[in-house]
């Protein structure tokens, strides 16, 4: 029997320190039937992963034997795009659940012609490369040794001065962020945890979200008050256990609150909120999550992610809510709308034919929990911009020459992802 989850996957940056995506997984390789009959027998040993905003397919196969990868290799060669690159990288790997060899092929969704790609997962040992052939026809991206290939894109905002006036900074100082606690707080049962949702542009409405235990209080009239009637609420879970986490095992799950709070541009604003559910006796075992239990013991923060379902920015929106009303991260809504760069220490400009990635969001900029240091937003989702409107960046390059000018090139982003 087929069971189908969600999976946690997790990007390292900032101090508190993830980007979380939500993945569907299943225990088998559910890749056309189309593909070389040579991997069927792979399908048990393989899982698949959509996702995570997209819904791209990607079929992770482990290896724990040499002569078994050898003998699948060239058949699983057939299945990558002509002329798409191939990439080697190290273990343990996330789509292969931890493991440190075997492959990884990602596949566009269905009826999109993007290319599909191999991830070669090499361990020197099971996966030798000293041992196997490599595609002559298909560029090499070696990610095995270094994590940014050829250095980190720098990427400028530039805001124009108005009538003299020196421009604004990027980052907001922290004093212009009203943190004021809620006026009047239930007694709780467990240690509570905040998290702020504002409105408008001039955050003139104010909703406090309170986590106490598995319990969450919204403040749905925004007066301050989280004793009034409706604001006290209980996880409305599904009955199939479609919301249990996969992955290091870290959380077992997450209670779904659904709710409308009386603010926002039409006056009303309904909300769907994802709290993570850890899982009381999780060791770490890889590096990262040792790294991160260290910084939740430190922080004691409560993971969940906020999606808005009426209403401007309906992108997934990871929001953490902390001990304190003074550290507590802000969700800023039907504000002005700014470009941000998706997560920027990944956007790293490559050579050839393989390319590179440049994401960018469109999004209201909010306040980071204490701790973070990267830029939290409320994003938009990719169906909410209109399909004719497309950025357009403008890359500086160094020229060969010292005293030459720099070039400069422009490029359409129409992928959205």
């Amino acid at each position: 029997m087929k069971k189908t989850i969600a999976l946690l996957a997790a990007l390292a940056f900032g101090a508190v320190g993830s980007a979380y995506a939500l993945y569907e997984v299943s225990d088998r390789g559910e890749w056309p039937k189309s593909r070389p009959k040579e991997l069927e027998p792979l399908r048990k040993q393989a899982r698949t992963l959509v996702g995570p905003l997209v819904l791209h397919r990607h079929y992770a196969i482990p290896f724990t034997k040499r002569e078994d990868f050898e003998s699948a290799w060239p058949h699983i060669l057939k299945v990558k795009s002509k002329g798409a690159h191939l990439r080697l990288m190290r273990g343990p790997n996330f789509f292969l659940g931890g493991h440190k060899a075997g492959v990884v092929v990602h596949s566009p969704p269905a009826g999109q012609e993007d290319p599909t790609t191999i991830d070669l997962v090499v361990d020197g040992n099971i996966v030798d490369l000293n041992r196997i052939p490599l595609p002559a026809d298909s560029p090499i991206v070696d990610d095995r040794f270094n994590k940014l290939v050829t250095g980190k894109l720098e990427i400028k905002s530039v805001t124009p001065a108005e009538n003299g006036k020196k421009a604004p900074p990027t980052q907001e100082p922290e004093q212009a962020w009203d943190l004021t606690p809620p006026t009047k707080e239930p007694k709780y049962q467990h240690e509570p945890r905040y998290a702020l949702l504002v409105f408008g542009p001039k955050r003139e409405q104010r909703v406090w979200m309170v986590l106490d235990g598995t319990t969450l209080y919204v403040d749905r009239n925004g007066n301050g008050d989280l004793t009034e009637k409706g604001e006290r609420l209980e996880p409305n879970n599904p009955k199939d256990g479609s919301n249990r986490f996969g992955g290091s095992g870290s959380h077992t799950h997450w209670d779904v609150f659904e709710f409308t709070v009386e603010a926002g541009a039409t006056g009303k604003s309904k909300f769907l909120l994802n709290h993570w559910i850890r899982a009381e006796n999780f060791v770490p075992q890889t590096a990262f999550d040792k790294d991160l239990q260290a910084r939740w013991l430190k922080l004691r923060w409560e993971n969940t992610t906020l999606f808005r379902k009426e209403g401007l920015g309906q992108g997934q929106t990871p929001l953490l809510f902390m001990p304190k009303p003074a550290d507590a991260q802000v969700c800023a809504v039907d504000g002005p709308l700014t470009l941000m760069v998706r997560l920027p220490e990944y956007q790293v400009l490559r050579r050839g034919k393989a390319g590179c990635d440049l994401a960018f969001r469109i999004a209201v900029p909010g306040r980071p929990p204490r701790g973070a240091q990267q830029q939290f937003c409320n994003p938009l989702a990719t169906t909410e911009v209109p399909a004719s409107a497309y950025l357009e960046a403008e890359i500086e390059y160094p020229a060969k020459a010292a005293n030459a000018p720099p070039l400069r090139r422009k490029y359409l982003l129409k992928e959205r992802c």
